[in-house]
């Protein structure tokens, strides 16, 4: 009885940590989606003369990201208002 509570006890372990890294993966996603969503946005306030300078703008919110406590898709949105 004993084997079997441990075998459930590590069945249930294993369950959470797969649960935990399937989340794991999915965040990440979940990240650039709502940033291609903000930049789309922004494409729609700011007129840009090339596709070129669009792609920079994207690098620029991005690095800015790393500088500032703020997420690239909340610094998008702020360049759309």
């Amino acid at each position: 009885q004993s084997a079997g509570l441990q075998a459930s006890a590590y069945g249930a372990g294993m369950a959470f940590a797969g649960q935990r890294a399937l989340g794991a993966s999915v965040l990440p996603i979940s990240d650039a989606m709502e940033f291609e969503s903000a930049m789309a946005d922004v494409r729609k306030v700011v007129d840009f003369k090339t596709p070129q300078q669009f792609l920079q703008m994207g690098r620029d919110v991005e690095n800015l990201s790393m500088r500032l406590p703020m997420l690239p898709a909340d610094i998008a949105k702020i360049v759309a208002a």
